[in-house]
C-alpha cells in the first residue's frame, strides 16, 4: 500500500492498494479494481484461475427467503455469473428465486428520456462469431443465433437467416415446426368466439406443399357444399396389364385402360378393387388387336337399352364402356358404350 493519509473531506488517499494479492488489488492510477488478478484490465476485473463451476464467478445476494438451490450456490445468492465453460469461456448468468411463481431471471429494457418522441428497441440480443483473426463477423445463415431450452433440450432455435424452428434445431423455412419422422408439426388457430382449428401434415412419408388462395378467395371444404369456377379435374388414368383378364382399380382410377394383344379368345372382367361409393363413375377403355369375348363379373350389369358388350372391336380399335356404382344393389351399372374408335 502506498500513498498518504491526510485530513479533510478525503481522509485517505491511496495510489495503490493490495490486500492479500491478488485477492484484492486497487490500481488508483488507472482507476481499476481487480479481484483475483494482480493487474486489473478493466474498471472491475474478476479472475479465478481455479474456477470449477460456472456459478462460482460472481455472487449477488441479499436478505431473501432461502431458495433451496444449495447444491449450486449459497441459498441467499439470487444472481450469479461466471464462464459458460471453465475451459473454453463464454459468459454465464443465472438467477435464482425462492417463490414458486417468481421468475428466476428478468431481462428488461427501458427506452427513452422523460418524453421520448421516437419508439426504440427494448432489448437487443446479438450473436457474432470469430473472424478467424482478432475481430468478429456476423454468423452464417444456417448457424444458430438463439436457442431456448428446457434443461438442455432445445425448444426454439433461431438461425442467422431469420428462420425460426420449434421442435427442430435446423429450421429450413422462416417458420419450421417439428422434425420429420420424430415430432409432428402442428399449428392451432383459436377462434375469436370459441373453438380452434388445428393444421397438421398427414402421418405419411414424403413432403408436400400447400399453397393458399389469393386474399379474396376461399379454401374448399372437404365435406361442405362449394361452387367451383374455372377449375379442371384431371382424370386418374391407370394402365392395366396386357392379359386375358383385368381388374379395374376403383379407388385410385377414373379410367382403366388396357392395350390387349392377346390371341382371339375370352377377356375376363374382374370386379373392381377398392371400396366404391354411391354414384361413383368408372370408365373401362380397351384396345384389342384381336376380337375378345367379354366375360363380365356379376357385379357389372346392363339394362334393357344399354346392354353389356359381348365382344371387343378388335383390329386395334378402342372401345369405351362407362359405369356408375349403385350402392343399394352393389352393382356397377353400364350407362354407355362406344365401340370401334
Amino acid at each position: 500500500m502506498s500513498g498518504a493519509i491526510v485530513s479533510g473531506a478525503h481522509p485517505v488517499s491511496l495510489t495503490t492498494l493490495a490486500v492479500d494479492p491478488p485477492t484484492l488489488v486497487v490500481d488508483a492510477t488507472n482507476h481499476r479494481v481487480g479481484v483475483g488478478i494482480a493487474a486489473p484490465l478493466a474498471k472491475l476485473s474478476v479472475y479465478d484461475a481455479a474456477l470449477s463451476s460456472n456459478f462460482n464467478g460472481l455472487h449477488v445476494g441479499g436478505n431473501i427467503t432461502p431458495h433451496g438451490f444449495s447444491a449450486l450456490v449459497p441459498t441467499s445468492a439470487y444472481l450469479t455469473s461466471g464462464p459458460a465453460s471453465t475451459t473454453e469461456g463464454g459468459g454465464f448468468f443465472s438467477g435464482f428465486s425462492s417463490g414458486a411463481t417468481r421468475p428466476g431471471m428478468y431481462v428488461v429494457g427501458h427506452v427513452g428520456s422523460a418524453a421520448p418522441t421516437a419508439a426504440g428497441i427494448g432489448v437487443i440480443l446479438q450473436g457474432w462469431k470469430s473472424d478467424g483473426a482478432t475481430s468478429r463477423v456476423a454468423m452464417a445463415t444456417t448457424e444458430t443465433v438463439l436457442s431456448v431450452q428446457t434443461g438442455t433440450t432445445p425448444l426454439l432455435t433461431l438461425s442467422a437467416n431469420g428462420s425460426l424452428g420449434l421442435g427442430t434445431t435446423s429450421p429450413g423455412a422462416l417458420l419450421d415446426l417439428g422434425l420429420a419422422g420424430t415430432t409432428l408439426g402442428v399449428v392451432r388457430l383459436a377462434g375469436s368466439t370459441s373453438g380452434n382449428i388445428t393444421v397438421q401434415p398427414p402421418a405419411v412419408a414424403g413432403s408436400g406443399t400447400l399453397t393458399l388462395p389469393v386474399a379474396t378467395d376461399t379454401l374448399v371444404g372437404k365435406a361442405t357444399t362449394d361452387v367451383l369456377t374455372n377449375k379442371a379435374l384431371t382424370p386418374r388414368v391407370v394402365s392395366m396389364a396386357d392379359a386375358a383378364s383385368f381388374t379395374p382399380t376403383g379407388d385410385t382410377a377414373d379410367i382403366n385402360s388396357q392395350t390387349n394383344t392377346q390371341a382371339l379368345g375370352t377377356l375376363t372382367a374382374n370386379a373392381p378393387s377398392g371400396t366404391p361409393v354411391d354414384g361413383q363413375s368408372l370408365i373401362i377403355r380397351i384396345k384389342s388387336t384381336n376380337v375378345q369375348t367379354f366375360a363380365w363379373n356379376a357385379i357389372y350389369r346392363g339394362s334393357t337399352d344399354v346392354v353389356l358388350p359381348t365382344v371387343s372391336s378388335g383390329a386395334s380399335k378402342w372401345d369405351y364402356i362407362a359405369f356408375r356404382y349403385h350402392s343399394t344393389d352393389s352393382k356397377w351399372d353400364c350407362l354407355a358404350k362406344a365401340l370401334g374408335y
